[in-house]
């Protein structure tokens, strides 16, 4: 092994690149943080070129900074390291993806993208740890995406 990777391991060699979403392509980012009662939503209406809450209030306001720090953070979404790579349903709730931190769905104006949930649970040595919708893989993401992900879309 030292003699081919030297003294870097093969995940070195890994891209940390999880997801990467072009910001022109989101029409929907709904944020949850803790639980469900804590959702909200912010859809992009192409023709005036503004994000709107969606079924907010009228004294609620899309917040342009935090829509323009969460669409930074997806493009492209970095993990600091990757934790495991298969990790069972049953073994989320080790990371705290089973009633997670915070997750951030987004959608794209194409009809054959798949909505991305990225789910962020637990804090852990360098950040939180974070997986991608359905998939089995477990990252680490640093805590400065996960600022950028928590940003507030919404205002008043």
């Amino acid at each position: 092994r030292t003699g081919v990777f030297g003294s870097r391991s093969p995940e070195d060699f890994r891209s940390r690149e999880i997801l990467r979403i072009d910001p022109a392509h989101v029409r929907r980012i709904v944020r949850i943080t803790g639980n469900a009662a804590d959702t909200v939503a912010v859809v992009y209406d192409r023709e005036r070129k503004a994000w709107n809450v969606e079924g907010g209030a009228a004294d609620v306001r899309a917040e342009s900074k935090g829509i323009e720090s969460v669409l930074s953070a997806i493009n492209p979404l970095v993990a600091s390291r990757i934790e495991k790579l298969k990790v069972p349903a049953a073994d989320l709730d080790d990371y705290g993806l089973d009633a997670p931190f915070l997750t951030v769905a987004v959608d794209q104006d194409r009809s054959d993208e798949v909505r991305r949930n990225i789910i962020i649970g637990k804090k852990t040595k360098g950040g939180r740890f974070a997986t991608i919708g359905s998939s089995d893989a477990v990252f680490i993401m640093a805590e400065k995406q996960v600022e950028r992900l928590s940003a507030s879309i919404v205002g008043k």
